[in-house]
């Protein structure tokens, strides 16, 4: 059929038609372009209950395509779509209410859309669906349903689900655990350029997991997922290039690497580069960017930066000697099962540093790095039995004891 056949049948009240027209008119295929038009009639098929003109305008809403851009009116007609059933607008309507854009957040109405057009078969709605079922917060937490969702995109060769199931099939996690199955989807996913598959499969090869080991692979898909701005892949990619694993050793791209994470706020990586800077290693030593980059990644509750932060603190090395702040670090460290940092407490209360002294809770943090197989702090525990009063021993073990017991639960 010509434009002009279109034309006349869509004037008639053709709603096939009218939609027909918009579409004529917007990719310019069968006439020139012409946006307002196609806006136009494809308002006009919506009016009329066109479900794919509905969806159109809504996505034209959302964009502000021909159309001042209102993301409340692209909820509208992705509402009056997902009615009648068009998959993709209950996917749109469901991304909606699950972020917010253009109509109250309501994550549970969100998930009831996401099993609409799961159930027509649409991959990203069966993505997103598996994703609520696996994370539980919003329905009942079900692995196993969480993977038929995602086995069913993945089928569909979708990356995002054929990771996430390869994580699964990692894990044991509603699946029967199948580290080769694992490594094929991931290999799947990373082939199609996910960046968390990439930066996986970053991690089989350096650590030889499910592969040889295999240096070069690994920092190859590092680069690939770093590329792409994965935080994880960045700083592993610049730790080997610092080290040299994987080709020649480029200090340069390393700490290039390595600030990418830490600029990013990645705890572990903002701690390197204080270590970097407090021990002079690739870098010239500097205590006071030593301190700043500790203090970034003991404020994202890192228990090595908390310790590191507090010696520095300790020893006034970097920033103004405060022994009651360090104290305040090694606490926090401390009470995160960082061995470095009981050690530094106890002595601190043995020594009354920074804190009133008391044996008691000094034997008891001496307790802790001793539970956790630190050699020092079992010397230190001798060595408390023969200064330390019978009372003082017998407080210290009660702490640990009820501490150790709370902690469990």
């Amino acid at each position: 059929m010509s434009p002009e056949d279109w034309i006349k049948l869509a004037e008639q009240g053709d709603v096939e038609a009218q939609f027909r027209l918009s579409e004529i008119y917007r990719l310019g295929d069968e006439s020139p372009l012409d946006p307002s038009k196609s806006a136009q009639w494809c308002q006009t098929a919506a009016e009329s209950g066109h479900a794919g003109a509905q969806l159109t305008l809504g996505d034209r809403f959302a964009m502000g395509a021909d159309v001042s851009q209102s993301v409340e009116q692209a909820v509208h007609w992705y509402q009056a779509a997902a009615k009648q059933g068009n998959a993709e607008a209950q996917f749109n309507l469901g991304v909606a209410l699950e972020k917010g854009h253009g109509i109250t957040i309501n994550r549970k109405d969100a998930a009831v859309w996401y099993r609409k057009a799961s159930e027509q078969g649409l991959g990203p709605a069966q993505f997103n669906l598996g994703l609520m079922l696996e994370q539980g917060d919003v329905l009942t937490r079900d692995l196993k349903e969480s993977a038929r969702w995602y086995q069913a995109a993945a089928d569909q060769d979708r990356a995002d689900s054929q990771y996430a199931l390869s994580r699964m099939y990692l894990s044991g996690d509603g699946v029967n655990r199948d580290d080769g199955e694992a490594l094929r989807l991931c290999r799947l996913a990373a082939d199609q350029g996910h960046a968390a598959a990439e930066a996986a499969l970053g991690d089989r090869y350096a650590n030889g997991q499910g592969v040889d080991a295999d240096f070069v692979a690994a920092a190859d898909w590092y680069q690939k997922a770093a590329d792409q701005g994965n935080v994880g892949a960045c700083f592993y990619l610049g730790l080997m290039k610092l080290n040299g694993s994987g080709g020649p050793q480029d200090v340069a791209g390393g700490i290039k690497w390595l600030r990418a994470a830490a600029d990013v706020d990645l705890a572990v990586a903002q701690s390197y580069m204080g270590t970097m800077y407090e021990t002079g290693e690739h870098v010239s030593r500097d205590f006071s960017l030593a301190a700043e980059w500790y203090r970034k990644a003991a404020d994202h509750g890192n228990p090595d930066a908390q310790n590191s932060l507090a010696t520095l603190y300790s020893s006034g090395r970097g920033v103004k000697q405060d022994a009651p702040v360090a104290v305040r670090w090694f606490r926090r460290a401390a009470d995160q099962g960082n061995v470095m940092a009981q050690m530094n407490l106890a002595l601190r209360y043995a020594r009354g540093e920074g804190i009133g002294q008391d044996n008691s809770e000094a034997y008891y943090w001496f307790s802790c790095a001793a539970a956790q197989g630190s050699p020092d702090a079992k010397q230190h525990i001798e060595t408390a039995k023969r200064v330390m009063s019978t009372a003082e021993i017998a407080v210290g073990r009660a702490l640990f004891n009820s501490r150790s017991a709370t902690s469990a639960r």
